[in-house]
């Protein structure tokens, strides 16, 4: 019995593209795996690829090292002001522009989300810190908790899995009405 290619080239298609996602996914699935893990079990060979049990015990040496808390207030409070103002500013025919204004804002909060050199130009005290500069000051050349600083990743990668969970229908109907047009 002869396979034809109009059938397999679908199912080879998808087993790329899930191949794809796969390792596109790893990084997040490793980070979170780690966040779970002691300092010494992040550098045990082979690494863990399971979820552990240390993860409130880094999540309370995060918080005490760095105002962890405070520091993740600032990032929401700088990232959503930012984004406001330039979907103010950037608002060239506003109900025209609702689709592009969605991606705009997502994009503008997850740049803002994540700026290093802004918040270290602009913020001096470490309580003032955002996510990023926050937990870079955790890591040094001798004493890095390395368990700790994956657990505050984690909870800082969370704002925007959820942002683009949330709004991943929009933007692509957005994009594909864009196209469109």
């Amino acid at each position: 019995m002869k396979v034809s290619n109009d059938r397999l080239a679908p199912w080879a298609a998808y087993v790329f593209v899930g191949i794809g996602a796969l390792v596109m996914l790893a990084p997040f699935y490793f980070m979170f795996v780690f966040a779970t893990q002691s300092r010494t079990e992040n550098f045990s060979l082979p690494p863990p690829i399971w979820f552990g049990d240390d993860f409130f015990n880094n999540l309370e040496i995060l918080t005490k090292r760095i105002p962890f808390w405070r520091n993740l207030g600032w990032s929401v409070y700088v990232a959503v002001l930012s984004t406001v103002l330039t979907l103010l500013f950037c608002s060239i025919v506003l109900p025209l522009l609702k689709p592009a204004l969605g991606t705009l804002g997502r994009i503008t909060f997850i740049a803002s989300w994540k700026n290093f050199i802004g918040p270290l130009i602009v913020m001096r005290s470490p309580e003032m810190y955002t996510l990023p500069l926050a937990l870079r000051s955790l890591q040094s050349p001798v004493d890095t908790e390395w368990g700790a600083l994956m657990t505050g990743s984690a909870i800082a990668t969370l704002p925007l899995v959820i942002l683009f969970i949330l709004s991943s229908r929009q933007l692509i109907a957005g994009l594909t009405a864009a196209a469109v047009k």
